[in-house]
C-alpha cells in the first residue's frame, strides 16, 4: 500500500495533525471532492482528543462565553456558538457515537456538553476510520518539518520526516492543525514566561509547536 512506499506524494489538500480538528477537516475537504493526505508525528492518530475526557462542549450563549474572556471577538463567538450542534450533528451523521450529557461539574459558567461514546480513543478511531474509507490517507511517524513555497510565493505542500526520511508532499492547500506548543519547554519558557518550562503538563507529549514553527 501507499504508505510504505512514499518519497513524494501529490494531493489536494495536506493536513497536519490526526486530533478531532484535522481529522475533522481532512473529512470535510473529502466531502467536497478533494483528494487528502494526513500526516501524524505519532505512532497512533487521536491527538489531544483521544487521551481526554471525551466530549465537545461550548458555551451555553454568548454572555457566558464572554464572561471568561470579556474583550474577546463577539462574531467568533456567535459562530462557536451557533455551529456547535451543526457539528455534533455532522458526527453523527457519519456513524459516530456522540451524545448530550450533564455538565460533570459546574462549570465557570452554562456550557452544553456532548460525550463521544464509548470513549474518546474508540471515537477518534471511528472518526479515522471514516476518512479512510471516503479515500483518504492517513501517514502515522510522520513529522511535519516545514511548508513548501512554489516559485509565486504560494504554498505548495509540506516537507515531513518519516521513519528516518524526508517526505516531500505536493498539495494545493496545507491545513495546519498539529496542536499547540504546551509540550516543548523552549517554547513555554520564550512565550509564557521564566519557570515555564518546568511546569507540570497536561495534554499530549507531541504537541511541540510543529504547526507554528513550519508557519
Amino acid at each position: 500500500s501507499m504508505r510504505h512506499s512514499i518519497e513524494e506524494l501529490r494531493c489536494d489538500v495536506v493536513v497536519a495533525g490526526s486530533g478531532i480538528g484535522g481529522l475533522t477537516a481532512a473529512r470535510t475537504a473529502i466531502d467536497h471532492g478533494a483528494s487528502v493526505v494526513v500526516i501524524e508525528k505519532a505512532s497512533e492518530i487521536g491527538g489531544s482528543a483521544a487521551v481526554s475526557g471525551g466530549g465537545a462542549w461550548t458555551a451555553a450563549n454568548l454572555e457566558a462565553w464572554l464572561s471568561v474572556q470579556p474583550g474577546a471577538n463577539r462574531a467568533m463567538g456567535h459562530a462557536l456558538i451557533t455551529n456547535y450542534l451543526e457539528g455534533v450533528d455532522w458526527f453523527a451523521q457519519l456513524g459516530l457515537k456522540i451524545v448530550e450529557g450533564q455538565d460533570p461539574r459546574p462549570y465557570k459558567f452554562a456550557r452544553r456538553v456532548h460525550n463521544f461514546l464509548p470513549d474518546a480513543r474508540t471515537f477518534m478511531g471511528a472518526l479515522a476510520q471514516s476518512f479512510e474509507s471516503a479515500g483518504g490517507t492517513i501517514l502515522t511517524d510522520t513529522a511535519l518539518s516545514g511548508i513548501r513555497l512554489a516559485p509565486t510565493g504560494l504554498v505548495d505542500g509540506v516537507t515531513a520526516r518519516r521513519l528516518g526520511r524526508t517526505v516531500e508532499i505536493e498539495s494545493q492547500a496545507v491545513v495546519l492543525a498539529t496542536g499547540g506548543f504546551q509540550a516543548s519547554p523552549d517554547l513555554r519558557a520564550r512565550y509564557f514566561g521564566r519557570w515555564a518550562d518546568r511546569v507540570i503538563v497536561r495534554g499530549n507529549r507531541y504537541s511541540t509547536g510543529d504547526g507554528f514553527l513550519a508557519a
